[in-house]
């Protein structure tokens, strides 16, 4: 008896297992742009032996680093003597030191985090996924493989930028003309980290919202009493699952706000002012795609919460309008009691999108930093007047 039992308990291990892999290897094939350029990186090896996959990730990001810090400390020297106390010496400083600080970290985080935050994410959604009959990932595909278009054009038009600047503009200026250049391709490519980990939550968080999606389209299907409090369980399984994936990406997508913020701020003046010169058009192309990707990042992150809380909000929905307009199954006071009981309890589980106290996140957000980007930049054209 003992040694059935034992085995029962390893069937049963061994199918939650293997079906979890399923659900990774689901999200990993609709994503598989996405997949293909983390394996690239090494931030998220396939199953197997890691060994290689890990050595390849960390010299990745010594690379991508010793590329930012040199270029940094390069760049950052002239500026020294006036940091603090002149305004077009201070803001480069500052300019650079987020950015460099932006992306290793990111880099860092992921490097560290990323495949056991998809591993567990797909292991609390496992049941979800077998419960709802495997929903369509098609969205998630759609995500991934925009995202990852997004992310080569920004980088590389980058770098034919920076090439070109660096060609007819710097050259003359530098005491290491080559390594430079070629640490300053290094760093520019690293950027991509930056897009890379918004893409990740925005594929991460179109999986969810398909879920809810799923789970909206069940519920007006079936009225039952009995699905409905299976609907509500599962409801509650994938607030857990998106307060777990917002608690992961917390610290990610507030760097990811600052790195945008700074860059509307430090790169707007800047375009206006190579836009009026006629021998910095080039420049000014670059600054452009800068803040592009900028505004991009955090509107993708706006409404990618955006999405998750509707989503959320319609499953509730959903159950109100079977409480209100009851099916044959829901007829008694207590019954439909106990489906508003649920309703609450799934309520009382949705997310709270706030960073660390200090930024809330939904497009609103995205308004009030243009709003404060533009009046900074016609403070500064004030006081430059």
């Amino acid at each position: 008896m003992a040694f059935l039992e034992q085995y029962k308990l390893m069937v049963v291990i061994t199918s939650t297992v293997a079906a979890m892999v399923q659900l990774r290897n689901r999200f990993n094939g609709s994503a598989a742009w996405l997949h293909r350029l983390l394996y690239f990186l090494g931030l998220d090896p396939p199953p197997g032996p890691k060994c290689k996959t890990n050595i390849w990730g960390w010299l990745c990001f010594l690379v991508m680093s010793q590329a930012g810090l040199f270029v940094f400390i390069v760049r950052s020297a002239p500026h020294l003597k006036g940091f603090l106390i002149n305004l077009p010496a201070t803001l480069p400083l500052f300019d650079r030191s987020i950015r460099l600080f932006s992306v290793s970290f990111i880099h860092l985080i992921l490097l560290l985090k990323l495949g056991g935050i998809l591993d567990s994410m797909c292991r609390q959604l496992n049941s979800v996924d077998l419960e709802l009959h495997r929903p369509n990932l098609s969205k998630v595909r759609k995500v991934s493989i925009a995202g990852v278009i997004w992310t080569l054009f920004v980088c590389n038009s980058q770098t034919i930028f920076s090439m070109y600047v660096e060609s007819f503009e710097r050259r003359k200026e530098s005491f290491f003309p080559f390594l430079e250049t070629i640490q300053q391709f290094i760093r520019i490519e690293s950027y991509m980290i930056l897009d890379v980990s918004v893409v990740i939550f925005s594929a991460s968080g179109q999986l969810l919202v398909t879920f809810y999606q799923q789970l909206v389209q069940k519920t007006n299907a079936d009225a039952s009493l009995t699905k409905l409090f299976f609907y509500s369980s599962i409801a509650t399984r994938l607030s857990s699952a998106v307060t777990f994936l917002c608690s992961q990406f917390a610290l990610i997508l507030l760097i990811n706000c600052i790195h945008s913020f700074s860059c509307l701020l430090f790169f707007t003046d800047a375009l206006m002012s190579e836009i009026a010169a006629p021998d910095q058009r080039i420049t000014s192309f670059w600054t452009s795609v800068v803040l592009i990707d900028g505004l991009v990042r955090l509107w993708l992150i706006c409404h990618t919460v955006d999405n998750i809380s509707n989503a959320a909000k319609q499953s509730i929905y959903s159950l109100r309008k079977l409480r209100d307009y009851p099916s044959r199954d829901i007829t008694q006071t207590y019954q439909r009691n106990q489906v508003t009981l649920s309703i609450v309890e799934i309520a009382g589980t949705l997310p709270k999108f706030r960073l660390y106290g200090l930024v809330t996140l939904s497009k609103e957000l995205l308004l009030q930093v243009m709003e404060t980007t533009a009046a900074y930049v016609l403070m500064l054209n004030e006081l430059k007047t």
